[in-house]
């Protein structure tokens, strides 16, 4: 049984995501658009929903592709924390 707390199906609004991000919903189409992040499509306007669970995954790879060397094992303490 799914509650909407749990942190696997928690949806987050673009909005929600650009800021978690730190960056800007420009960026979040983009990249859904491109099958970079995957999002959901909800409601007869087709916005955006994006699993907090993927954003979570999407931060720490971004975050591990930018960073060199022997900083990498810090990935895990700047990833976002949901």
């Amino acid at each position: 049984e799914m509650h909407a707390s749990d942190p696997q199906t928690e949806l987050l609004t673009i909005k929600e995501a650009a800021a978690l991000l730190r960056v800007s919903e420009v960026s979040l189409r983009r990249w859904t658009d491109s099958g970079v992040l995957p999002c959901l499509r909800v409601g007869g306007r087709r916005e955006r929903r994006f699993r907090a669970a993927d954003v979570a995954a999407f931060a720490a790879r971004d975050v591990s592709a930018s960073v060199a060397g022997p900083h990498k094992d810090m990935v895990e303490l700047t990833g976002v924390n949901i």
